[in-house]
Order: structure tokens, then sequence, then C-alpha cells
């Protein structure tokens, strides 16, 4: 029988072990401290929206979406202790590993499967700018997106080293600009050329800021014929995924299908607060995420053409019926031939228009 969920503000602090190693004398071998980092509060303005306006927008707009209000805090959150364990995966600004929580359950709430993303250097506000979309998109954690437990930091002391991350000598200060798509950095992408909040700037300018995401597991990468899924059950629910994900305005495109994966088998059932359906996948790195003012049916359409690419990735039957099918969606979700071309021009906002 399973325990209760524990909530996602349940950990004030966590504790990694083997993740820092020093090499302080009088000690003759290299030894690994435990490393304690504090849960920070991720400022409800950090990320400032892209807002589209032009001549006859109305069609192509609505008001920004609202996120629905978060649960009440939980009572007396707790000091969490991890293990590091295997690495699982590695990005641009990230990388990935499986940890191990040395307290089992708590109380009547089962522990969850975990995994830490720790920054690279200089690239802490990357990932308190993904902290900030996993709240945005608090409704749907643990059933479009992984549950999210927190953004954690700490200064690292002088002589702690980080091997996961290699030598903090060794990256540039436009590290975080790093090409992600071999088009844009995402810098330019998802920062550039909006208004930088003071708190992303003092983060992007650190070099001794250790910054982790806490968050739950997912299962193994998108697989053809997993328990007699077909290929078009998997485009149906990433269509209707995608779909969740536009009522609350945010663009999480381009994804890739390494950006996706089956539920874990550990996971309880979740149903979609925006429909009676359980997902089988679930969508992780927030990294180039945007929130935006599109109107729902276009920002859908665009969604339905990255399910179109995923399922060439994943080398699902005939292109050119891909390509059909694909346009039919687009064109039943309202799109008529004139308005192909949205004679939209994104501006930034600034945070006082939020």
């Amino acid at each position: 029988m399973h325990g209760l969920e524990i909530p996602n503000d349940a950990f004030c602090s966590i504790s990694v072990q083997e993740l820092v190693t020093t090499h302080s004398s009088p000690a003759p071998s290299p030894v690994h401290p435990a490393l304690i980092l504090q849960k920070r509060s991720v400022p409800p303005d950090l990320v400032a929206p892209v807002l589209y306006s032009g001549t006859n927008s109305a069609p192509w707009t609505r008001e920004l979406p609202q996120p629905p209000p978060p649960p009440p805090p939980s009572d007396n959150p707790i000091h969490l202790s991890l293990s590091l364990g295997a690495k699982l995966g590695s990005g641009p600004y990230g990388v990935v590993y499986e940890v191990t929580p040395l307290q089992r359950d708590e109380g009547t709430h089962k522990m969850p499967k975990l995994v830490v993303k720790i920054a690279r250097w200089s690239c802490a506000a990357l990932l308190a700018r993904e902290a900030w979309f996993y709240n945005e998109l608090h409704s749907l954690q643990g059933s479009v997106v992984p549950k999210c437990y927190g953004l954690y930091d700490c200064v690292l002391q002088p002589g702690f080293e980080v091997s996961v991350l290699g030598d903090r000598q060794d990256v540039s200060p436009d590290w975080w600009r790093y090409d992600i798509h071999a088009r844009r950095s995402i810098g330019d992408r998802v920062m550039g050329s909006l208004p930088l909040h003071d708190e992303l700037r003092r983060l992007r300018d650190s070099t001794d800021c250790l910054s982790i995401l806490l968050l739950e597991r997912v299962g193994c990468p998108i697989n053809i014929g997993l328990d007699g899924i077909t290929a078009e059950a998997v485009c149906d629910d990433l269509a209707r995924l995608f779909e969740d994900v536009t009522n609350l305005g945010v663009n999480l495109l381009p994804l890739e299908s390494e950006n996706i994966a089956h539920k874990h088998d550990d996971t309880p059932v979740r149903i979609s607060p925006y429909r009676e359906h359980e997902h089988r996948f679930r969508i992780f790195d927030l990294g180039c995420a945007v929130k935006t003012n599109m109107a729902q049916r276009w920002l859908h359409g665009a969604y339905l053409c990255n399910v179109r690419a995923i399922s060439r990735d994943l080398s699902y039957g005939n292109d050119d019926e891909e390509d059909e099918d694909s346009n039919e969606l687009i064109e039943d979700d309202g799109a008529s031939d004139s308005e192909s071309q949205p004679p939209w021009q994104a501006r930034p906002c600034s945070r006082r228009e939020q």
C-alpha cells in the first residue's frame, strides 16, 4: 500500500554525500564531506513574459494566462540527506544524477524516487529560471512535468571541488550562452532580449555558487512497443500533453524526443487537471521555456508541428503521411490560409507590466 505523497515544499535544506572533495591537510587522502545546501526562494517576477503585439494581433493573442493559486505551505519542512548515485544525463547547462534519500519514508508519507540537476559553473541563473517554470506549472507537476521539490544552493568554501562539474577555471563567463540547438544561444533564446531580473544577473555573474534542482525521477525514453504502446498512441498522448501546457501560456519549444520520457514505474496515478486522463509521458528540461500571450490555438498548432518532428525523430511511418496528418490537425484547430502568417511582433515585458 502506497503512503501519502511528499509535498513539494517538504524540504527546507538538503545535504548531498559524495558530491564535493577537499584535499585539506592533514588528511592523507581526499575527503568527501556532505555538502549542505539551503532552499532558495524563487521570486515570482523572476521571468518576464514575451508579449506579442502588432496590427490586428487580436486573433493571435490572448490575455496572459495565470496559473491557479498554489496549495497552502506545508508545516515544519525538514532537512533531507541524500547520497549521490549514478549519472543519468547531461546538457549544456546541467548534469543529472540519481540520488538516494538516507532517511526512507517520513511517517505516513512515501519518499519518491529522486534526481538532482546540478548547474554547470556560471549557469545557476538558467537553473533558477527553470525552477521558476516548474513553479509556474505547479498544477501540472506530477502529471505533465516531474514534481519539483525546490531549488537549493550554497557558496562553496575554498578548497572544495565538485568533480562532476570539472574545474571552475576552465569555464568562460559566457558559458551560459552555450549554443543548445546550433542555431542560437540559450542566452539569446531565453534571456538575451528580455529585462534581466536582478537575481538572474547576480547568479549569472557568480563564480562560486553551486545550484541544484531536486526533481522527481522520470522513466525510460519514449519507447514504441513498451507495454504495447503504438506510434499512434504516442502521438495522441503527446498532443494532449502539449495542450495542457498551452492552457498556461508556456512555450517549451523546440522540444526533442530526449526531453520526453515515460513516467517512472513507481509513479502513482495522477490525472491531468485539464482532462480525465493520465498521461504516459513527462516533459522535462524546461531550460528554453518562455511565458507568452500567444493564442492557445496557435501555440498548440506549433506544438503539433513539434509532435510531427518528434515522430520523425523516432522513425514513425512515412514522413509524407505524418506531414499530412499534422497539417490536418492544425487546420482543425481553426486556422485559415489567410491567417497562416500572424503579423505579430514580440516585445519583452518589463516587470512593471506583469
